[in-house]
């Protein structure tokens, strides 16, 4: 067990942070009348598919729900430092992506 733990403890990580962030995501987005940046910020892949839908469905929660465990596995498989500056520029990119192009329906 031990052995399993070290070799995925950032997957392990990650996956115990998401349900933490996701309850301050969905306590700041009020329900849909409050702001939605902090979602875009946290996670930008559950939130991508709101630029050509224009609405949240299941396909975001389960992205959402599905992106920091990735990240954990990404780091995990490969060399920390590479994958960790990867994924911080996709990610960074995606947001501002995101933030630029969404429409006034979901603002």
């Amino acid at each position: 067990m031990q052995e399993y733990t070290m070799k995925y403890k950032w997957t392990i990580r990650l996956s115990f942070l998401t349900p933490f962030l996701l309850i301050i995501v969905v306590f700041l987005s009020g329900g849909g009348h409050g702001f939605y940046e902090p979602a875009v910020a946290f996670f930008p892949l559950g939130m991508l598919a709101c630029l050509w839908f224009n609405k949240l469905s299941l396909i975001n929660v389960i992205l959402a729900v599905l992106q920091f465990p990735l990240y954990g596995f990404l780091i995990d498989r490969f060399t920390f430092k590479r994958i960790s500056y990867l994924l911080l520029i996709v990610h960074v990119l995606l947001v501002f992506t995101i933030l630029k192009f969404r429409t006034e329906v979901w603002n």
